[in-house]
């Protein structure tokens, strides 16, 4: 089973994607929430995770930033923008990051499946 984190500002969105979607029939265990990016990457540094879904814009480090440290530091990874933005520079930054997947707000159980 694949460690997935959730990271996002909204409280809704954090508590649905954790409690409400079924990550265990596609695999995976929400090993754990943050509403921001900072304990995010925290947790990433001392724990095994496999993919974070985060949102782009938050308060103090946003999840491009929270992309990039993990690109630029190899951690193995992956990463998944999850957005109300359909900004070019935020698809720009995803490709140069090698960000797996960009999933736009608000989303259907099939896109995030996918």
């Amino acid at each position: 089973m694949y460690r997935l984190i959730i990271v996002d500002d909204e409280f809704e969105i954090r508590n649905g994607l954790s409690r409400y979607f079924p990550w265990e029939s596609v695999g995976f265990e929400a090993a754990a929430v943050f509403e921001n990016a900072r304990g995010a990457l925290d947790y990433i540094r001392r724990n095994p995770v496999d993919v974070v879904l985060t949102d782009i814009e938050m308060p103090g480090m946003s999840g491009i930033e929270l992309a990039r440290v993990i690109h630029e530091q190899r951690l193995p990874v992956k990463v998944i923008f999850l957005s109300a933005y359909k900004k070019f520079e935020y698809a720009r930054d995803a490709i140069s990051y090698r960000v797996v997947h960009y999933i736009t707000k608000p989303t259907v159980h099939m896109e995030v499946i996918k």
